[in-house]
């Protein structure tokens, strides 16, 4: 008799498909077909289907360069201190851009840290300028801080497993979740960035992002080498937002301070130009001109104007009052917001006619390169004065 099972049975009586029976005659050749007249039982019982992934294989014959033994420990720290290893996971095969389709594209704005020397400059650089690869990690070197790698086929494998058994109908047991959990005993997939350095070597800046059932996260992460260990000093770089200053007539990033009060607030009526400091970006320098005036209602309203003539422009709308809706000012936490042709400005500091806070540029969709790779929005600090005609 020859059975036809399931992949995965373990003993004759699961997952049976077919059991004819056969008769071998000597120097006879014998042919006989098998076929599953139904192959549900395969779909509803456990599968233990190990892959030896010829990606990862082959990644592992080629000796990819990648991590680097400066990287490798890197990747090793966040493990340990972002407590990524407080679960069962697998980590991607290649390294991920920091700003992709499947993420929102954070803006790195830490210019504040880097002037009160809390981040070196030229650690910033080199994450800028190798944030963005993609390259594949070597599994052997994986394997040795505890990270299986977990290939694009495989991802394919499971999502095409999980559709096939969601034909029977709703069932937990057939996420690709739970598949993951069922082939790879994980309950997370992990990827990384590549890692950027300062020109010393004792600091480093690398983003991971953390992918599981009911939860996801990412974040950017500040680590030091003290005492000949790699240490996250800084968590969640990519939700700093830095304020600014005026220093011998420059408009600098600084550390937030206190917020202003209502009554700073209500006196910001008159034209301001201000100075946009893309520093998430390029460190180029953009020239605004705003208007804040009063409403017959005593409401203050904003337009904004031609940075070059004064004129105001005729496409924007006034702003809408104090609590408004989606462009104008809104009170949030004591901070004014307020958003005009696809800028957002958060004012969090008023010293006389100045002005100064953090703005961003946003827009529906994420800009890419000629080579398809997705482009951070600017964003930064400014600095606003306002005109002598409206003192």
């Amino acid at each position: 008799m020859i059975v036809l099972q399931c992949a995965g049975a373990v003993d004759i009586n699961h997952g049976v498909l077919d059991a004819p029976a056969l008769y071998v005659h000597p120097q006879i050749d014998t042919t006989i077909d098998l076929y599953a007249p139904n192959i549900e039982p395969c779909w509803r019982s456990p599968r233990r289907h190990k892959i030896e992934s010829g990606e990862i294989a082959g990644l592992e014959r080629a000796q990819p360069p990648h991590p680097t033994a400066a990287e490798l420990e890197v990747y090793q720290a966040v493990i340990h201190g972002a407590r990524v290893d407080s679960t069962s996971f697998l980590a991607e095969a290649e390294t991920a851009p920091w700003c992709d389709w499947k993420y929102d594209c954070p803006k790195l704005s830490i210019a504040h840290l880097i002037r009160n020397h809390e981040v070196d400059s030229t650690t910033l650089s080199s994450f800028r300028l190798v944030g963005q690869d993609t390259v594949p990690l070597n599994p052997v070197a994986m394997r040795a801080i505890g990270a299986r790698l977990f290939s694009k086929g495989e991802r394919a494998y499971l999502l095409q497993e999980s559709s096939r058994l969601s034909e029977l109908g709703p069932d937990t047991r057939t996420t690709p979740w739970s598949l993951l959990r069922e082939v790879y005993d994980a309950d997370a997939v992990v990827t990384f960035t590549r890692v950027g350095f300062n020109v010393r070597g004792d600091e480093a800046i690398v983003a991971y992002r953390l992918k599981a059932a009911l939860d996801r996260e990412s974040e950017t992460l500040l680590l030091k080498r003290l005492n000949g260990r790699w240490t996250i000093t800084r968590r969640h770089l990519d939700t700093e937002r830095p304020s600014a200053d005026m220093v011998n007539g420059s408009c600098v990033p600084a550390t937030r301070g206190a917020k202003p009060s209502k009554e700073e607030m209500q006196s910001i009526i008159g034209d301001y130009d201000l100075t946009l400091i893309s520093s998430a970006v390029d460190n180029r320098t953009i020239p605004w001109r705003m208007k804040f005036l009063r409403d017959s209602t005593g409401a203050i309203v904003f337009e904004v104007l031609d940075p070059k003539s004064g004129e105001r422009k005729a496409s924007l709308e006034p702003g809408t009052h104090f609590g408004g809706g989606d462009i104008g000012f809104r009170n949030a936490a004591h901070l004014l917001q307020f958003d005009g042709f696809g800028y957002a400005f958060t004012v969090d500091r008023v010293q006389g006619d100045l002005l100064f806070g953090v703005w961003e540029h946003y827009s529906f969709g994420t800009a890419i390169d000629n080579k398809g790779r997705p482009i951070p929005e600017p964003a930064g600090h400014f600095c606003a004065v306002r005109g002598k005609a409206s003192q």
